[in-house]
């Protein structure tokens, strides 16, 4: 997806410029309303700001949790998928770094490690530490740093991933990864691949802290995704052809 591509947000609530300089991105469809809670105030609670997008239609309103009247809290609604619920969030970021995140998942101090990070290391477009898992699986995955190809083996950033806002949007996420109905789509590590193609790199950061608890759920479109994996690499790689990994 190009630049001109990426859907600017109509808004019914756009919050104030943010002093902070991180923010999140972080697309709701059928949230639990605790977890989603959960989430932003685990945001909030850091200093970072929300660009949250409600994947609804304007005549079925989502559930509205009070932390949404934070000034962090930046809000847009429209029924548009997933993929571009994350492009409309992503085009509501103001800040220099931004990471995704989702409404079961919950933020931790270790994302104001990355961003001091990438406040030291201009010359690189990610930074990525410390993974909890939370959920069917219950573990932490500390960072290493990829070299060379090996990110077409394998994500090794996972999840706990801090962007350069301007370098994501300038590529956006793409929602025609595959086109097989009902199954979730790898586009965050579409995304990574697409930077490293074009000549970005990532630092790994030994963060003394947590960057994100992910819930993993087999109730998740990754999980979906799973069952037609064989259908959705091969597709995986006709758009980036050196991909040799198994799983995504």
């Amino acid at each position: 997806m190009s630049k001109n591509s990426v859907v600017h947000p109509t808004s019914y609530r756009i919050g104030v410029r943010p002093k902070n300089h991180i923010s999140v991105i972080l697309p709701s469809r059928n949230a639990n309303p605790d977890e989603l809670s959960r989430a932003i105030e685990s945001c909030i609670g850091l200093g970072v700001s929300v660009c949250l997008w409600f994947d609804h239609d304007y005549d079925e309103p989502p559930h509205i949790p009070n932390v949404l009247y934070n000034r962090l809290v930046n809000v847009g609604m429209g029924r548009v998928g997933k993929v571009q619920a994350m492009n409309n969030a992503l085009a509501m970021v103001k800040t220099p770094y931004y990471l995704y995140l989702g409404d079961d998942d919950y933020l931790g101090a270790g994302i104001l490690e990355l961003a001091d990070a990438l406040a030291q290391r201009p010359k690189c477009s990610f930074a990525y530490g410390l993974q909890r898992f939370i959920g069917a699986r219950n573990d932490d995955v500390q960072a290493r740093q990829y070299h060379g190809g090996e990110l077409y083996h394998s994500n090794v950033p996972l999840n706990a991933l801090l962007y350069r806002t301007d370098v994501a949007r300038s590529i956006g996420y793409d929602d025609n990864i595959h086109n097989i109905e009902g199954v979730g789509k790898p586009e965050d590590y579409d995304l990574l691949l697409s930077l490293h193609e074009l000549g970005h790199n990532g630092i790994a950061v030994p963060t003394r802290n947590v960057v994100i608890y992910y819930t993993l759920s087999f109730t998740r479109e990754w999980a979906k995704m799973q069952s037609e994996i064989a259908q959705v690499t091969a597709q995986f790689k006709r758009k980036h052809p050196r991909f040799i990994g198994s799983s995504l």
